[in-house]
């Protein structure tokens, strides 16, 4: 049997509705690790040229991740009322998505710079395989564990 076109309308409302609290969650969230960012950033001088690289890309890409987090609010008030729904929640979706890569790379920046201090170029290879751990977390999710008791 069909859905009836209001029950699909309420589906599409409830699901632009996730979306946008997604949008707030993940501003945030970047929001508050781009401020502390650029805030070390403007009182923090290092004497390493390094160092310095790795915070104001750090900053960066955390503007880069606020701004694409962003967009699917913008993109919302812009194009209200929607012609389409689906297009405005493949959109967002999009927008997201694209936002996860200058997140994650703020956050693997940020972690070498923290070790960066105490273990000098050794932060990259540790940053590199607390990354690769949560890969591969991330990548067995959907494995189920059993233990034979």
């Amino acid at each position: 049997m069909a859905k009836s076109p209001d029950a699909h309308d309420e589906k599409l409302t409830a699901d632009l509705s996730d979306v946008l609290s997604e949008c707030r969650t993940m501003i945030t969230t970047v929001g508050l690790i781009f401020a502390f960012l650029l805030n070390v950033a403007l009182l923090v001088k290092f004497g390493d040229p390094i160092a310095d690289a790795l915070l104001w890309i750090a900053v960066w890409t955390s503007l880069v991740s606020v701004i694409l987090f962003s967009m699917p609010v913008i993109y919302h008030h812009i194009q209200f009322p929607y012609k389409s729904k689906e297009k405005f929640i493949l959109r967002s979706h999009n927008f997201i998505v694209w936002g996860m890569f200058p997140f994650i790379v703020t956050l693997f920046l940020g972690l070498t710079l923290a070790f960066y201090q105490k273990m000098g170029f050794g932060a990259f290879g540790l940053s590199l395989a607390t990354f690769l751990i949560l890969t591969i977390i991330y990548h067995e999710r959907s494995k189920t564990l059993s233990i034979g008791i």
